[in-house]
């Protein structure tokens, strides 16, 4: 009785059109997504582990692996140029590596990114160098302080006076400036320096580089807007820089907290981050009005294109919110976390440069 022959295995790994390999399992431990893959290699296809921040993928492609017949060796094949792939863990020699696919796909959409970062970064660049030529130095406002010369209470009884100092003035032209500038170094950053550091991120579905200049820019911008509304009391301006900054870094706890593969959103972050940043226009609108209130201004006194400014202040300011919440809508973006960073890269060129020029049209008028 003759011995059965060994199965002989041939795969086709390069006939026709070639395809990306596609994510077909995602497992939190490496041997479960070991064994998914040497299941699918029995099977004649090839397959890939690759190691990611939430655990391992494997990857197989279907459309272009197939079992051929052992005697079948007549198949013309069309090579074709391979997809362009890194080590995931190259820094660790010595280890087992892990090959990482990046499609066509993704990156043009990372080539489309990096463009309109440098694009939307050199007309902020721009229209910080023309506001610092064209500026005008002489409009400045007080940032002051006070304080009592006695015990608390002494200035109601007539026992002590307040002492208002003016701690320094604020050249609002450079600060309007420095806005723009601080929008252009961002830009920059994310399109060179920190390239690729930026790539890895958006793939994670974050992008802590957004989150650091917006804590710096819009608390730059909620300063100039409440010193333009006759709040300039320091220890006031000092807690509503914190209140914003701590706005923006709750936008970053939710992006760190909702990963694109999470199965349902936490809105916690997002809305404790609502309710920080509610605080810093609070304290605007509430001053604004219980000042004409005092004063026994009528409200039909006020131009309308003041409050007409008020608004689009304010929604120029809080439309960054709004697409925050969209992105992290499943389905609402065709394209998830990389539509809304486009969206955000729009944003800053339109409600940014806005938001910019409002304010300093006030220092060429006043």
């Amino acid at each position: 009785m003759s011995q059965p022959q060994p199965r002989v295995r041939r795969l086709k790994t390069r006939l026709d059109d070639k395809y990306p390999f596609v994510e077909i399992k995602r497992s939190k431990t490496k041997s479960e997504a070991v064994s998914y893959a040497n299941k699918l290699r029995d099977n004649g296809e090839l397959a890939r582990v690759i190691e990611r921040p939430y655990g391992y993928s494997v990857y197989a492609g279907h459309d272009r692996h197939q079992n051929i017949p052992a005697d079948k060796t007549d198949v013309k094949k069309t090579i074709k140029p391979r997809i362009e792939t890194k080590s995931y863990n190259s820094e660790a020699p010595g280890k087992r590596r892990f090959v990482k696919v990046i499609s066509v796909e993704e990156d043009e959409k990372f080539r489309k990114l990096r463009l309109n970062n440098i694009f939307v970064g050199t007309v902020h660049l721009i229209l910080a160098s023309l506001m610092v030529i064209f500026s005008n130095p002489e409009f400045k406002i007080a940032i002051s302080s006070t304080f009592a010369a006695g015990p608390p209470g002494c200035i109601n009884e007539g026992l002590c006076e307040q002492f208002i100092i003016n701690n320094f003035q604020m050249t609002i032209a450079y600060w309007v400036a420095a806005f723009s500038f601080l929008s252009a170094s961002f830009h920059y950053l994310s399109a060179f320096v920190f390239q690729e550091y930026y790539r890895k991120n958006i793939n994670m579905g974050r992008n802590p580089l957004r989150w650091i200049e917006y804590s710096l820019s819009s608390t730059v911008m909620i300063l100039l807007l409440m010193a333009l509304s006759g709040i300039t009391n320091l220890a006031a301006l000092i807690a509503v820089s914190f209140a914003n900054i701590s706005m923006i870094l709750f936008g970053w706890i939710s992006e760190i907290m909702n990963p694109p593969d999470r199965e349902k959103t936490d809105w916690t972050a997002f809305i404790f981050g609502c309710i920080a940043g509610l605080g810093p226009w609070i304290a605007l609108y509430g001053a604004l009005i219980i000042n004409i209130e005092q004063l026994g201004v009528s409200y039909s006194e006020i131009p309308s294109f003041v409050w007409v400014i008020l608004f689009v202040q304010f929604a120029f300011f809080n439309v960054f919110a709004v697409n925050h919440a969209l992105q992290f809508i499943k389905g609402f973006y065709k394209n998830g976390y990389f539509t809304g960073e486009l969206y955000y890269i729009y944003l800053s060129l339109s409600a940014k440069v806005v938001l910019a020029l409002l304010i300093y049209v006030n220092t060429l008028i006043l």
